[in-house]
């Protein structure tokens, strides 16, 4: 029998990204049943959790796969958890039910991110996380360009200059949103703009509640509704004097079998 996961962490409540205490909690010889422990962080003060793989047997697959820290260089393993205040570190929560995870909801607003099949022999449970665990980690050592976390973990590094991008032209200070076109749609120029968007957001004087992205080709707007959507922009068709939203009502395709699905987004 293949040992079992044994260590959690978690940030607790009012700990930061960058320099909150990791709590660390560990039972040695006893195995944990998922919904057992479900049942512990339902309880538990805290914002950020990462279900860890320490403890496994040196053959274990887990010991060569990718390194995937969590805040607090905690890695990541089987599962992330989030509650309360704790999303406020996402792009948006449309990524808890469209990512390569199942998303288990609980009470107190709780997000159980469960990143692989625990059932799994350990080299099929690696395979299976992988892309979970470089797009949840804070640190990872492959990078993904999907802008899951709002990098508030970040240090600046000395005498390194802000990185430049341009707002869309127009600024409605009724809905407190910037409008127009986008040319660089790209998932890291959309996880700039989410930045922005997070750190304005009560600006005084400009404050940011979202992005209208517009498009003049109706198939361009299509092709990148769900990326835009993912990111809790507004994309609108405009033709002329004609204005269209197309985001609101859309449906994302269903996250079957999520575990171990590359997201091939355009």
């Amino acid at each position: 029998m293949e040992s079992p996961y044994r260590q959690v962490a978690f940030h607790p409540t009012g700990g930061t990204l960058i320099r909150g205490p990791v709590v660390r909690m560990i039972r040695k010889g006893i195995d944990f049943e998922r919904d057992e422990l479900i049942d512990l962080l339902e309880d538990l003060p805290f914002e950020l959790g990462a279900i860890s793989h320490f403890d496994l047997d040196r053959e274990s697959p887990w010991r060569d796969a990718p390194i995937c820290d969590f805040p607090g260089h905690t890695t990541i393993g089987w599962a992330v958890v989030l509650k309360g205040a704790g999303h406020e570190h996402l792009v948006s929560r449309r990524w808890l039910d469209n990512g390569p995870w199942r998303c288990i909801r609980r009470k107190d607003d709780l997000s159980f991110l469960q990143l692989c099949d625990i059932s799994a022999p350990h080299a099929v449970q690696v395979a299976q996380a992988d892309e979970a665990r470089r797009m949840l980690g804070a640190m990872a050592s492959v990078p993904c360009p999907f802008p899951v976390w709002l990098p508030l973990f970040e240090r600046p590094k000395p005498g390194r200059k802000p990185r430049r991008w341009t707002l869309p032209e127009r600024y409605d200070a009724e809905r407190q949103t910037w409008c127009g076109p986008v040319e660089d749609l790209s998932w890291k120029h959309l996880g700039r703009m989410c930045v922005w968007r997070a750190k304005h957001r009560d600006d005084p004087e400009v404050p940011v509640r979202t992005f209208a992205v517009e498009f003049t080709d109706r198939v361009r707007a299509q092709q990148y509704l769900h990326r835009l959507w993912m990111c809790e922009f507004e994309v609108w068709v405009v033709d002329g004097d004609k204005r269209e939203r197309i985001d609101e009502g859309y449906e994302p395709p269903p996250n079957d079998a999520p575990f171990g699905k590359k997201l091939d987004l355009p």
